[in-house]
């Protein structure tokens, strides 16, 4: 349960000291300890151990965030004093990706971050109970007499209830950006080396362990995505503290070694495999939404600040919370992790592979005011901008330093996020159609001018028609045929 306990440990977080303000954090976070993605019809991963679902958060991942909520409580709203103790709904913003396990990790965490007596009326006494629990026979007469019994708690609230809205590109599941991102993916694996020398690597120690418990039904056609399935089956049942004695007596291989070996392979797939196509398309496909939302967060907040019009009290949305939150994956964590080595020109090898409930948190934080009227003065430079990793500093600078080096940095939109699944369909432009319009407009002219020639050309020959009929008799030069009539014929 280290991985749990490490997520408590405050190891290279800056304290906010008394002259400094925190105004605003935002965290994206891994769900946590979920099912192997793979079973077979009998609900067996591929080290034989029984699960009942796919995928989906297990008791140990719900406990993890629940700690890391706890954690950020202790942060946010006891020390720092950045939201209030009960829950505001102009100060909190919370966004998911449309999965059970992700919706369920931040829902856990939320109930830390505001635990049960975090306010008033948690539990009901027992005058509420009994005008609350059903069958309730309250008729309209005494419906006041109720009201004030129950004291306006319309729930229990053994649970705080706070939205959460989905973010609609967090990760696009469709088969047009499944078959382009896998593409890419098998282009990757192909060309490299630390791919194919973990792969040999892994043959020479498990392949004979391996096919005493497989019979060769994997080990003939070992590769890394098979690899990979074997060894996310293993992370979940060792995380999740699951029997699997059966595999490794059967196997011979060593737990620890193997579990050590299948967090490697992992690291290699997201780091190697996933995203390291030269141009950087699954980079900012899986993470560039997530860095806007961010940024366009702060910006909100700072602008709000430096206005002095921070509560939003009577605000009807969630323009410039406090704080944001998002619940994601560790396809997401990855691609925002890389994105700053590779973009902000951080050394590779301090890429660290998100385990389970991993957080990163983006903190504002500006010097305290003298009075307000040193208000009007500041601007973005005024801002600090702490970027961490599971509490570790990653970069820290001034949130105007930090928007010119994301000006020099092409993130997608929405458009190029579909553009990239389904292709770009063609626009008309103005030109463009001014040149179909002037095409159209000249191909009527064309098939005008034809039909007149035409139309000329049948009146002339009616009347030379005419003009022979009339000429009953020989010519003998005195005739009524015209000059020339047979050299028209």
């Amino acid at each position: 349960m280290f991985m749990i306990f490490s997520l408590l440990i405050i190891s290279n977080i800056i304290n906010i000291s008394k002259s400094e303000k925190l105004i605003f954090a935002g965290t994206h976070f891994r769900h946590g300890a979920r099912g192997p993605l793979k079973l077979s019809k009998d609900g067996l991963d591929l080290l034989g151990v029984n699960w009942t679902a796919t995928g989906e958060l297990t008791p140990v991942g719900k406990k993890m965030h629940y700690l890391l909520g706890l954690r950020n409580r202790q942060r946010y709203i006891i020390e720092n004093k950045l939201l209030s103790e009960k829950f505001d709904p102009h100060e909190l913003v919370v966004f998911s990706s449309d999965l059970n396990r992700t919706l369920l990790s931040v829902t856990s965490q939320l109930q830390g971050l505001y635990p049960i007596n975090s306010s008033n009326g948690d539990t009901l006494n027992p005058e509420q109970v009994e005008v609350a629990v059903p069958p309730v026979n309250i008729t309209f007469d005494d419906i006041s007499d109720a009201k004030n019994t129950l004291n306006e708690s319309a729930l229990p609230n053994y649970m705080t209830i706070i939205p959460i809205h989905l973010i609609d590109v967090l990760i696009d599941n469709s088969d047009e950006c499944t078959t382009k991102i896998n593409n890419l993916r098998n282009k990757n694996d192909k060309k490299q080396k630390s791919i194919v020398n973990f792969v040999q690597s892994f043959k020479e120690k498990y392949s004979k362990g391996l096919e005493a418990f497989y019979q060769n039904e994997i080990v003939t056609e070992l590769n890394f995505s098979i690899i990979t399935a074997i060894c996310d089956a293993t992370v979940a049942d060792y995380t999740e503290k699951k029997n699997t004695d059966e595999f490794f007596e059967k196997t011979k291989i060593n737990k620890t070694e193997f579990v050590q070996d299948c967090f490697e392979a992992l690291e290699i797939n997201f780091r190697d495999k996933l995203f390291s196509d030269d141009n950087n398309e699954l980079l900012l496909f899986f993470n560039s939404y997530i860095i806007e939302k961010i940024i366009y967060y702060i910006k909100q907040r700072i602008n709000d600040d430096i206005k002095g019009d921070i509560s939003h009290k009577n605000a009807s949305d969630y323009s410039s919370p406090k704080m944001l939150i998002i619940s994601g994956h560790d396809t997401t964590l990855t691609a925002q992790e890389l994105f700053f080595i590779k973009f902000f020109g951080y050394e590779l090898d301090s890429y660290i592979f998100p385990r389970y409930a991993s957080q990163t948190a983006f903190e504002i934080i500006r010097e305290e005011l003298e009075d307000e009227s040193s208000r009007k003065n500041l601007t973005y430079s005024n801002y600090t901008l702490y970027h961490y990793f599971n509490d570790e500093l990653v970069f820290s600078m001034t949130f105007d330093i930090f928007l010119e080096k994301m000006g020099k940095i092409n993130l997608w939109n929405k458009d190029n996020i579909n553009k990239f699944c389904y292709g770009e369909k063609p626009v008309l432009t103005t030109n463009l159609i001014i040149i179909i319009s002037m095409g159209v407009l000249a191909l009527i002219l064309i098939i005008i001018i034809i039909i007149l020639i035409y139309k000329i050309k049948s009146q002339k020959d009616l009347k030379a028609l005419k003009l022979f009929k009339d000429c009953d008799h020989e010519c003998d030069g005195s005739c009524c045929c015209p000059p020339n009539y047979d050299d028209e014929f």
